[in-house]
Formats: C-alpha cells, structure tokens, sequence
C-alpha cells in the first residue's frame, strides 16, 4: 500500500513448512487499512463490485464491494458470503481520505474433504498429474465460477539446469520433480485454458472506463 500497489498475489492459503496462510479466504479479497493504522480483509464479489462502482462512477475503484471480515469466515468453509455486511456501513468507508484499498489474489487451491489442495503452479504443477490439474482448475472455473492464479518458475522449463547435491533430499525432490515433463504439460496447459491478467480481470469487473 505504502508503494502505491493496488493488488498482489502472494498469499497461499495451504499448510507448508516455508509458507502458507491455510485460513485465508480461497479467492480475491480485500484488504483495508484505516486511519488508524488497523488492517481489515474481507471477501471481494467482482459482481457487486463492479454495479456498484458503476452506481457511484468511480473509476478506478476496488473498495465498492461485497465485504465480509475475515475475523467472521467460517474456517471450514472460508468462501461462504452468509455473513456479507455493507460496505457503505464499514468504518473504512467513512473517513475515504484516511483509508486504503489492496486486493490480494490467493494462489488458487482445490477444496477436497475440509482441505484446500494446491495445484495451480510450480512444483504441483510437476508433482501432480496433469489430469488431476485439469479436472481441478476446471472445477475451479465452472462450479465455483471463478478465475484461477497460476504461476510457474522460468527455471521450471529447463530440465538441464545444473543439480546442487549439496541440499536436503525433500529439497532435490521438490526441486527436480518431472522438470523433463513441464514444458510439454505447460503447452498442453495454454490450449487447454483461456488466459489473462489480473490487471485485465480488474479492468472488466470493476472499471467503468
């Protein structure tokens, strides 16, 4: 926020030992800082956000959303809006001038069985079996109607990149798992999704320009 960003996707809402924040929601949320220095997160509707920045004609604005404090999300099922309040009725939105917005983009997991799995990038995209991959990211799109994040590593594409011996063995394996088999599985991946930037997603939602 300090350095003028509007939005991110940092957080991974899974169990790791390096990373991870396993109760954050599972989808694009928004993160409030008020005059006081206190942060708020609360769930983003891109539907409500973008009629009601139309309503309000405000053109590059994020906050006109459909809001839930994370404090309130259920933890078994983090994606459930029953709890939606207002924004017109939040402290943020009282005092505009002494407020910021940020948007995170969680890295897209799957809910199996009260658990997210990851599976949208890096060495999960390796690990996992491109069908698996598939039917996840699809279900993703199509039942739960809503865009996934993918990323992938330049250095995942080069399975003649030299090998360190000097490292543990869980960090050889999640290093060169199926490195030999990204850069097919990553074509077949273009073809089979449709693609765009967070950039271009936040523009047709909530821009009226």
């Amino acid at each position: 926020m300090e350095e003028g960003f509007k939005y991110d996707s940092s957080i991974f809402p899974i169990h790791h030992d390096f990373y991870g924040f396993p109760r954050a929601p599972r989808f694009p949320f928004l993160i409030s800082m008020n005059g006081n220095n206190n942060f708020e997160f609360s769930l983003l509707n891109f539907e409500t956000a973008r009629q009601e920045a139309l309503a309000s004609n405000l053109k590059r604005s994020a906050c006109a959303a459909d809001l839930q404090p994370l404090a309130e999300i259920d933890s078994s099922n983090p994606t459930n809006p029953s709890n939606s309040i207002n924004p017109s009725n939040s402290s943020n939105s009282s005092n505009p001038a002494t407020s910021s917005k940020f948007i995170e983009f969680p890295i897209s997991t799957l809910r199996i069985c009260g658990q997210n799995l990851p599976l949208s990038g890096g060495g999960y995209f390796r690990l996992f079996p491109y069908s698996l991959i598939k039917r996840g990211l699809r279900r993703i799109n199509e039942e739960e109607e809503q865009p996934f994040i993918f990323y992938i590593h330049p250095w995942e594409l080069d399975p003649d990149q030299p090998r360190l011996n000097s490292v543990s063995l869980k960090s050889r394996f999640r290093h060169y798992i199926n490195l030999d088999k990204t850069e097919s599985r990553f074509k077949k991946f273009l073809l089979d999704f449709r693609f765009s930037s967070i950039k271009d997603l936040l523009k047709t939602n909530i821009s009226t320009s």
